[in-house]
């Protein structure tokens, strides 16, 4: 159902929405990992989230805005990037937590294609760790469509 607007009915564009979250603690390993995302808050449409490897999968074309939230573990530090592909788009970097429990966040808006693959990605090393409980989780990630891209010759 579109808007009707002066007399003109305006279709409004399909949504596209992930949130989620990770209830669990991250050691750093010998290689840089994926934040194993394992709680669905909420997504539209379904196939946006790729629960296997732990990526958003742009379903369409446009720009999204997506943010991430990390809290180091005890005694550990955590270095988050939002990977594009293999590329970093955005970073984190919190200090080791020394017992006061603060939350890191990011966000950043991103032009993207159809099947591009949005992840975040704790780096690797024995010093890296992050932490998020069930009943108040403090790791998160959310991806939204702001503007679809125009349909036309040059994809934009």
């Amino acid at each position: 159902m579109g808007n009707v607007m002066g007399g003109c009915e305006c279709k409004q564009p399909e949504p596209v929405y992930v949130s989620m979250v990770y209830t669990g603690v991250l050691k750093g390993t010998d290689e840089a990992q994926p934040i194993p995302f394992d709680r669905v808050l909420t997504r539209y449409p379904s196939n946006a989230w790729d629960p296997e490897n732990f990526h958003f999968v742009c379903p369409k074309a446009g720009t999204y805005m997506f943010s991430f939230a990390v809290r180091p573990d005890l005694e550990y530090a955590a270095s988050v990037h939002l990977m594009r592909g293999t590329e970093p788009s955005v970073s984190i970097f919190a200090d080791k937590n020394d017992g006061n429990a603060g939350t890191s966040s990011q966000s950043t808006l991103l032009d993207l294609a159809a099947g591009e693959k949005i992840w975040v990605r704790l780096d690797d090393g024995p010093n890296m760790g992050i932490r998020s409980h069930p009943k108040s989780p403090t790791t998160t990630f959310n991806a939204l469509l702001v503007h679809p891209a125009k349909s036309g010759k040059d994809g934009n």
